[in-house]
């Protein structure tokens, strides 16, 4: 009997189902983080002049299936920069974009969109 009054476990479930992790699966499991932060798209109308200032819109899109499935609407530029046109548009994973992905297993997979509006 142990000191709380209740026997010993000898269970061997908890050791069929709780084994360690291998140090190769953490190693994957780092690699896929880091390089999951590498997505991005940059769309510039005039190369010369690519523009590196705050957007003029920045909003986090909920996708669903590692990017496959939107869950919100299309970004009008129109809309976005009234009436002027986009000098810059950006779509990429930012640092808390890939922490949602790899805590949601791609389940969730935000990105972040930029638009940068002609002046």
């Amino acid at each position: 009997m142990s000191g709380h009054g209740l026997p010993p476990c000898r269970s061997t479930n908890a050791r069929r189902f709780f084994r360690p992790v291998p140090a190769s699966a953490l190693g994957l499991l780092a690699i896929l983080t880091v390089t999951a932060g590498c997505a991005s798209a940059t769309w510039v109308k005039d190369p010369s002049r690519r523009t590196y200032t705050d957007p003029t819109y920045e909003s986090s899109r909920p996708f669903l299936f590692w990017g496959l499935l939107s869950m919100s609407d299309d970004v009008v530029v129109e809309t976005v920069c009234r009436g002027r046109g986009a000098d810059q548009i950006s779509a990429r994973y930012t640092w808390t974009n890939v922490l949602g992905h790899v805590f949601t297993l791609g389940i969730y997979a935000p990105k972040t969109v930029r638009i940068w509006c002609e002046l």
